[in-house]
């Protein structure tokens, strides 16, 4: 009977460690991607979120984030940015906005894989957590809640 549970145990390690082996390899094709659109990037963290890939990053010493699909493709990056850095039209168009009494907790430059750049808000009241994106005209472009 002891040697049952000394083999179960003995398999369940295998199988969790294979499994965990395969929750922390980043395909090489995001890698790739990511050396040659950044090839001056510094304080590199790959972190797999199981249903994509992230990798933090500094470039000329601005925080940034570039997220991956699971097959490897570029999908967006995220740069942090000041309030100095946002259009005017786009401080307008927020000021105008439903969300103008939100508590302001993070803005960023944003580009996906469509070439659209945009300024994302990432705003809360209460429990109501938002991300509010603009293009660079001030035009609100698109809302998702955030968890």
């Amino acid at each position: 009977m002891k040697v049952k549970y000394f083999l179960l145990a003995v398999c369940a390690m295998f199988f969790i460690s294979t499994i965990s082996a395969q929750v922390v390899s980043i395909p090489d094709k995001a890698k790739e991607d990511f050396a040659k659109k950044h090839p001056k990037a510094t304080d590199t963290d790959w972190e797999n979120k199981v249903t994509y890939y992230l990798v933090h990053y500094k470039e000329d010493g601005v925080g940034a984030t570039a997220h991956y699909r699971l097959d490897g493709t570029w999908d967006f990056t995220e740069k942090k940015i000041e309030d100095s850095a946002i259009p005017a039209a786009v401080k307008e168009s927020f000021q105008k906005s439903k969300y103008r009494d939100y508590e302001v907790k993070e803005k960023a430059w944003v580009e996906n894989d469509n070439s659209q750049q945009l300024y994302r808000y990432e705003v809360k009241k209460g429990m109501d957590k938002k991300y509010v994106f603009f293009d660079k005209d001030g035009k609100l472009v698109k809302e998702n809640t955030t968890t």
